[in-house]
């Protein structure tokens, strides 16, 4: 009995060791990761916080689609699209938003030829996504749409950040007349009154009929626009509307999230 003890003993010995050796091993080869289920390396909590990306981040709530239009033309060959997003996040903006765009045919299926995409939305924003002038290879009927964050990088808006910097002035709007093509435009004229240089600035254009529901996008781009410059630009609408145009709004997206976009004032 006495020899078994003893046995269990220097058994329990070893074990105790060999632990110990096991464990300070796992500590010298293991390098700690913030997807690893652990709290460690400062982390506020289970791999969020400190080293690792903020704990804010397991809190988001990703974009929501609030519309979505189509516009055929005439002989129904090309399409001008749009939808809506919406971010319930009011502190964090989305880089590498990715949706796509199915158009779906008479017998409920999706017509080959979908669009793919990716955007930004800035914290608390809704704005529109526009595509014009694309080809569907088919009867249409509906148009379905999706977004993805899985390839989306958060981020906050930095204090010296404006959407407001970006201000449009003096906008036309008139009829085109032969032999002019197209059957309207809108010109303007954008300034650049932030502390940067930026070098992808969207305008988009939306009609509404009286009743405010949307009957026309359109959108054109500019780029590598200067610090103070005030640029024209034209927005083209090249069918008629289905109704008359009440109003229309100009809207701009400037992606202030991007870090690309501050270099040449801040130098970060």
């Amino acid at each position: 009995m006495k020899r078994f003890l003893k046995q269990i003993i220097i058994a329990g010995i070893y074990g105790v060791i060999f632990l110990v050796t096991a464990w300070g091993v796992f500590n010298i080869l293991y390098t700690p990761t913030c997807i690893d289920g652990i709290r460690n390396q400062g982390e506020e909590r289970v791999d969020c916080g400190g080293p690792c990306p903020s704990c804010d981040l397991k809190k988001l709530i990703a974009p929501l689609i609030a519309k979505k239009v189509y516009f055929l033309d005439s002989a129904g060959n090309t399409a001008d699209v749009g939808f809506q997003v919406k971010n319930p996040n009011l502190e964090w903006g989305a880089n590498n938003l990715e949706y796509q765009i199915d158009f779906i045919g008479a017998d409920g299926g999706v017509i080959p030829g979908s669009l793919y995409g990716s955007t930004f939305i800035l914290p608390g924003e809704s704005k529109w996504i526009i595509e014009i002038a694309k080809l569907v290879p088919g009867r249409m009927k509906e148009l379905q749409v999706s977004i993805s964050t899985s390839s989306a990088s958060w981020g906050k808006l930095r204090p010296y950040v404006n959407e407001t910097n970006f201000v449009v002035k003096d906008l036309l709007y008139k009829r085109l007349t032969p032999p002019q093509s197209g059957y309207a435009e809108t010109t303007g004229i954008i300034m650049n009154k932030s502390g940067f240089q930026v070098e992808n600035v969207e305008i988009q254009g939306i009609a509404y009929d009286k009743n405010g529901v949307i009957i026309g996008l359109t959108k054109t781009t500019i780029f590598t626009f200067h610090i103070g410059e005030s640029r024209e630009f034209r927005l083209f609408w090249p069918r008629p509307f289905s109704k008359d145009m009440k109003e229309y709004k100009v809207f701009v997206n400037v992606n202030l999230l991007d870090n690309e976009t501050f270099l040449q004032k801040y130098g970060q």
